[in-house]
C-alpha cells in the first residue's frame, strides 16, 4: 500500500511544488522504500531471494548466509536495469558476526518526476535529460556493507541516444545528482554500464546543447528589426500625408529636398537599427528562448 501511495505521490507532486519540495518529497519516498524492503530480508544459512513488481516499483532482494556455496550472486535484473555485486565478498567480511548479507535493488518507474535531472548542476548551459530509469541498490541489514570492488550497473536508455549528448553517470546526494564515484564503463545506442563505488540512488543522465540558440537569437533581432522599421515608415507616411493634407499643394521644392528618398530611408531603416542594437548591448539574452 506503501508502494503504491509512493506512485501517487510522484505523479501528482511534481506539477504543483518547487524543487526544494521535490527533493524533499524525494528523499521521503526514497527512505521509505528502503525501510520497507529491508524487512524481506531474512536470515539464511546459504542463499534466498524474493522479489516483485508493482506499478511503481521493481524489487529484486538477494540475500547469502555463512555457509553459501556460490561463487558469485546472480546479476539481478529489472526491466531496464541489472547490478552486478560482489555480494559473496562483502559476505565474507561478515563472517566473523555469522550474520546474512543481503542486496536490495530497486528501479524506479516514475522518479525522475521527483528527482528531477535539472538537479544535476554542471557549469554548462544544456538540456538535461532522464536517459533511464531511477534505480537504488543497498545493502539493507548487513553488518559490514565494506564493498570489495566496484558495482556496475547497466541500464536501458529510455529515450532516443543523442551520439552528440554528454552521458554521466550520477547519484543523488539529498537535493542533487553528482557524479562523485561514479564512471561511464560502456555505452552504445541502446544501454550504458555504470561502475560506481558506493551505493546510493542512481541515474543516467544526457546533456545536450540548446538547439539553434544562436540562430534563434538572430531571427528575433531581425523581426524586431522588420517590426520597428514597419512603424517608423507608418509614421513617416503619416507625417507626409499631414503635410499634404496641411498645405493643400505639392511640397515645396524645399521640403522636397529635406524629404527626399534617401533621407527618408535613412530614417525609416537606421532608427530600428540604432534601437535593435542597443537592445542586444543592454541585454544580450534578451533575443531567443530557452524553449
Amino acid at each position: 500500500m506503501v508502494l503504491n501511495a509512493a506512485e501517487n505521490i510522484l505523479k501528482t507532486s511534481s506539477s504543483s511544488v518547487n524543487p526544494d519540495e521535490l527533493a524533499f518529497y524525494g528523499n521521503r519516498v526514497l527512505k521509505a522504500n528502503e525501510k520497507l524492503i529491508s524487512t524481506l530480508v531474512k536470515p539464511t544459512d546459504t542463499n534466498d531471494s524474493v522479489s516483485f513488481t508493482l506499478a511503481a516499483v521493481e524489487v529484486e532482494v538477494f540475500m547469502v548466509g555463512p555457509k553459501v556455496i556460490l561463487d558469485k550472486i546472480p546479476r539481478l535484473d529489472t526491466t531496464n536495469s541489472s547490478v552486478d555485486i560482489d555480494l559473496i565478498g562483502i559476505a565474507k567480511n561478515n563472517n566473523e558476526t555469522r550474520s546474512t548479507a543481503a542486496v536490495a535493488f530497486m528501479s524506479y518507474n516514475t522518479m525522475e518526476n521527483l528527482l528531477k535531472p535539472d538537479f544535476f548542476n554542471t557549469s554548462n548551459d544544456t538540456i538535461k535529460s532522464m536517459m533511464s530509469t531511477v534505480i537504488s541498490a543497498t545493502l539493507p541489514k548487513t553488518t559490514n556493507t565494506k564493498l570489495t570492488k566496484p558495482v556496475n550497473f547497466t541500464l536501458k536508455h529510455i529515450k532516443e541516444f543523442d551520439p552528440n549528448g554528454s552521458l554521466s553517470c550520477v547519484y543523488w546526494n539529498i537535493s542533487e545528482w553528482i557524479v562523485d564515484g561514479c564512471s561511464v564503463l560502456k555505452t552504445n545506442s541502446s544501454y550504458t554500464v555504470c561502475s560506481c563505488v558506493h551505493l546510493s540512488t542512481f541515474a543516467l543522465i544526457m546533456q545536450t546543447s540548446r538547439p539553434s540558440e544562436v540562430l534563434c537569437a538572430v531571427i528575433s533581432g531581425v523581426l524586431h528589426f522588420l517590426f520597428l522599421s514597419g512603424f517608423v515608415w507608418m509614421f513617416i507616411e503619416a507625417v507626409l500625408l499631414f503635410i499634404c493634407v496641411k498645405n493643400l499643394s505639392q511640397i515645396s521644392s524645399k521640403k522636397r529636398e529635406v524629404l527626399s528618398s534617401g533621407f527618408l530611408c535613412v530614417i525609416g531603416y537606421t532608427v530600428p537599427l540604432v534601437v535593435v542594437a542597443v537592445s542586444a548591448v543592454v541585454d544580450p539574452k534578451g533575443y531567443g528562448s530557452e524553449e
